[in-house]
């Protein structure tokens, strides 16, 4: 669909990935947005080499976060769901693939509590658009499965629904996307002992790694998380979520997809260099630099 029309239809017609801001959530600096016009990618190629001096470590996503420190006691508190609908736009579409442990799994059969679905151990169970999911590392007590939230399962936080994934307490919870990988990503991420902050490794298709620092959650309170691709060519190769040792957390309600990129005439992006080399040009005369 369109992208003006689905958000208008998604009532979030007023959002872009900046509005985060407007609503409360934190969001994280990035490059160019895929739905941003070819004119406007000028504009911005400009600004992003004259700041280059200024941002050198800007990221190829935006990375969105409920902006309480410790998360919120409901899962539909009104800022995480301010969160979400921040991401939702940012995404421009509705999400291609959406899995939250219950009905019935990629088997076909029944999710139930205990149920595996890690892939070192099922290498079966591969998700829609060619998704796997791991608790990746050498302790394998631990391995990807659906729990019901209760205590001892999920640190005692109740799933949103009846189960969820159980996140990794040793090691790393691991989203891996299927050929071509993925542009966005956002979860419900739960009761992470003392709040303690969450790293999350975004693996691009071209190898690269970048990382962000999000905020924990309390005991049996939840937060929104979401990502969503910047980068002009590659895409996710795989999300690494890096979560304090012995904190049984809990991740749910999960949606992800692609995007198509947009290929710039090459006219265009001649205009952009002879823009950008005039700028720096006229930096350089600028008498007292």
């Amino acid at each position: 669909m369109e992208r003006r029309a689905w958000l208008r239809e998604a009532g979030l017609a007023g959002f872009e990935a900046a509005e985060g801001r407007r609503c409360g959530c934190r969001v994280s600096p990035s490059g160019l947005s895929g739905g941003i016009s070819a004119a406007a990618r000028v504009l911005a190629a400009l600004g992003l080499v004259l700041a280059a001096a200024i941002d050198v470590h800007a990221l190829s996503f935006t990375f969105f976060d409920s902006p309480s420190k410790y998360g919120y006691s409901a899962w539909n508190d009104p800022a995480n769901l301010a969160t979400r609908n921040a991401w939702l736009a940012a995404v421009g579409e509705s999400p291609d693939y959406y899995q939250n442990w219950e009905g019935y799994a990629w088997d076909g059969t029944p999710w139930y509590s205990g149920k595996l679905f890690d892939v070192v151990e099922v290498p079966t169970a591969v998700f829609g658009g060619g998704v796997t999911f791991s608790n990746a590392g050498p302790n394998r007590n631990y391995p990807a499965k659906a729990l019901r939230g209760v205590y001892g399962q999920l640190g005692g936080a109740a799933a949103i629904g009846i189960l969820s994934w159980r996140g990794n307490q040793t090691n790393n919870s691991t989203v891996y996307f299927g050929p071509g990988g993925a542009d966005y990503l956002g979860f419900w991420i739960f009761d992470i002992d003392h709040g303690d902050p969450v790293t999350y490794y975004v693996h691009f298709t071209d190898g690269t790694v970048q990382q962000v620092t999000g905020q924990g959650t309390a005991n049996r309170r939840y937060r929104f998380v979401g990502f969503v691709n910047t980068h002009p060519t590659a895409s996710f190769s795989k999300v690494v979520i890096n979560a304090p040792t012995h904190s049984a957390f809990g991740i749910d309600e999960m949606n992800w997809g692609s995007v198509a990129k947009i290929v710039e005439p090459p006219s265009l992006l001649v205009l952009a260099a002879g823009l950008v080399s005039a700028a720096l040009a006229r930096r350089k005369v600028r008498p007292g630099y």
